[in-house]
């Protein structure tokens, strides 16, 4: 059966990308689908959240996974959500809202019917149609229109020091977002436990397992903490900086105004406040400093300044890899022969358009989108990209700016 829209990858961006195509743009259920390697809708999504602890959300209400900026908020009102439920006066809301919310969507809209279970190995084109050959021999997709959001979840940053002994099962390292850290967690007792990285999720992480394992938790980090309400400038929701960024034609200078605006290793002022109450009780330890090599054998994680720390498990909060470009499209971009960016991956216009019919969302989008591509409002302002096609260019709404409806609130 030829598809009108196939989107690969069925996390968050695929399941927004999935919802407005069936509510906004009217496409027909039996012309679209969603191939994912996972069998649940946001399963990624819900197992890092979860390893991490995350109370609350560090974007605002406004940016939820259904087609209406106050999806959200209505579904609180309408269950009698209480107002703590979303915290400061950019009313964040808390994660077992966001989840629920986003988990109701789906069964509400029956978003899971959509989703095939197989992992895109690649993409090529047959006349006018494209063609998605899977992971199994038998399944091959045929679209007239393919969205690429295949994330980051799959390319974990394993720093060099630590990729030897990852490979050693026995070795008591594991990276935050591998499915065995919570399985892992739960087999140290009264040991120490040293997390690296300094972000948000690193820190809440830490703060997780201190009430746990009180006095026996360090977080290691490279650079001084810093604080930030969010992970970059509001602007970047606005045409103020995002037509600045249009406006850079050398797209290697566009990649480094991209990360040079995201505020890496961050976390907001919340978090800090709660940090700083553990420190204080002495629940866990900061220190800065950079990791020379860690001894599994001894359990010592020894340091560039030469100070050793004990080590029983060690937890690597480091992020996903950075520019990093998946086999799929790396194999979908020479079969299609697409245009490349110098960082990689596909060259884009303002619609995120690699080719006819073909689009990209998230990471992919970045140097279109900038920074929020990858987060959940990127996928809100995707979809208004790829269905504006044939319509005039209009500015992103105003409630996308944090600021805006602070505002509006106060």
């Amino acid at each position: 059966m030829l598809l009108d829209w196939l989107i690969v990858g069925g996390g968050i961006h695929g399941t927004f990308l999935s919802n407005y195509l069936l509510k906004r743009k009217g496409v027909d259920r039996d012309k679209l689908a969603v191939l994912d390697n996972q069998a649940k809708p946001l399963a990624n999504w819900l197992q890092q959240t979860d390893a991490v602890a995350m109370k609350y959300l560090r974007s605002p209400v406004e940016h939820n996974l259904d087609v209406g900026g106050q999806a959200l908020r209505k579904w609180s009102h309408d269950n009698n959500i209480p107002d703590t439920d979303l915290y400061s006066k950019y009313d964040r809301p808390s994660l077992r809202s966001f989840n629920s919310h986003a988990l109701e969507l789906i069964d509400r809209n029956q978003l899971e019917s959509l989703r095939i279970i197989g992992a895109a190995k690649v993409l090529s084109k047959h006349k006018e149609n494209y063609l998605l050959k899977t992971d199994d021999p038998d399944l091959v997709l045929s679209a007239k229109n393919v969205i690429i959001c295949t994330g980051q979840a799959n390319r974990l940053a394993i720093p060099a020091w630590a990729r030897l002994s990852c490979k050693i099962e026995s070795a008591p390292i594991v990276h935050l977002f591998d499915k065995r850290y919570q399985t892992i967690c739960k087999t140290v007792n009264d040991g120490h436990i040293v997390i690296i990285g300094g972000g948000i999720s690193a820190v809440q992480a830490a703060l997780s397992l201190s009430e746990k394992h009180p006095g026996k938790v360090v977080l290691l980090h490279r650079y001084p903490l810093q604080t930030y309400q969010f992970d970059a400038d509001p602007c970047w929701l606005s045409t103020r900086c995002l037509s600045l960024l249009r406006q850079t034609k050398n797209l290697t200078h566009r990649r480094r105004i991209v990360e040079g605006a995201r505020h890496k290793g961050s976390f907001p002022s919340d978090i800090a406040k709660q940090l700083d109450a553990a420190l204080d009780l002495g629940q866990l330890r900061c220190h800065l400093g950079e990791v020379s090599c860690f001894d599994h054998h001894e359990h010592l994680l020894n340091l560039v300044c030469g100070k050793k720390l004990p080590c029983d498990l060690l937890v690597l909060a480091t992020g996903f890899a950075e520019n990093s470009t998946s086999d799929f499209v790396r194999d979908s971009m020479q079969a299609l022969n697409l245009k490349a960016t110098p960082c990689g991956i596909p060259e884009i216009d303002y619609f995120l358009r690699a080719d006819k019919g073909l689009f990209v969302s998230g990471p992919l989008a970045e140097l279109e989108l900038g920074p929020a591509a990858r987060n959940i409002v990127g996928a809100r302002i995707a979809a208004e990209r790829i269905c504006q096609i044939g319509r005039s260019k209009k500015p992103h709404p105003k409630e996308y700016n944090y600021y805006f409806m602070a505002s509006k609130r106060g």
